[in-house]
């Protein structure tokens, strides 16, 4: 970001996205080893506001930008971080929210976040809308239930996905941990059906990702 305006309207400004929303570049160069580099940089930027406090309230593929050089920019960040969920319009993100602020109007948390960027990493790896254009989303949201695995996704790739989107908050896979599996998947595309990542992901505690941490060292995310 290069600058904000404050007076009246608020105005942030960051260079220009060139190549667009990501769900409409992966569209147009549905370059599939390029996917997972490119949600492994939005998860970067993400755990950039985390570690600022921030809580975006809003991923989805529309709101992650890709530049002319291909990386990722989030847009619409931090405006609405103490908004409830409470009071939805017809053009908001209903399959995108987790289901402790459609069911309970709790406040946007770091945990909903996680939550939804594990629906943006569905979004850009099928291709499609969560549970497609479907408009019963919400409802399987608050049931606890997940999309059937598209067939783009490998098992352990789906792994991610699902303890990202845990019905509960605080069993879902922190931050930190979803950015080193998304990078090693960027990175080290030999090892994304490995079992043993399976295994750690599994792990309800400590820390599931130490392991393939030793085993297979992936980019540092300081």
């Amino acid at each position: 970001m290069f600058g904000a305006f404050c007076r009246g309207y608020y105005v942030l400004i960051s260079d220009f996205a060139s190549k667009g929303q990501l769900d409409t570049y992966l569209k147009k160069e549905p370059h599939y080893s390029q996917v997972w580099g490119l949600l492994y940089d939005a998860a970067l930027g993400l755990q950039w506001l985390q570690f600022r406090g921030i809580i975006h309230a809003d991923l989805k593929c529309n709101n992650i930008v890709v530049t002319a050089s291909g990386r990722v920019k989030l847009i619409d960040y931090g405006l609405s971080r103490v908004r409830t969920c409470r009071g939805f319009r017809s053009g908001d993100a209903l399959p995108w929210k987790a289901p402790e602020c459609l069911i309970r109007g709790s406040e946007s948390s770091f945990a909903s976040d996680v939550y939804s960027f594990g629906m943006c990493v569905v979004e850009a790896v099928s291709g499609d809308f969560p549970w497609g254009k479907t408009r019963v989303g919400s409802y399987y949201v608050k049931q606890g239930q997940l999309p059937q695995r598209p067939d783009s996704f490998s098992m352990i790739q789906w792994e991610l996905v699902k303890r990202m989107r845990c019905f509960k908050p605080e069993e879902r896979l922190q931050l930190a941990d979803a950015v080193k599996v998304l990078g090693a998947f960027a990175q080290h595309s030999q090892y994304v059906n490995d079992q043993g990542i399976q295994e750690m992901l599994a792990k309800s505690e400590g820390d599931p990702l130490a392991e393939m941490n030793h085993q297979h060292p992936i980019p540092s995310t300081a």
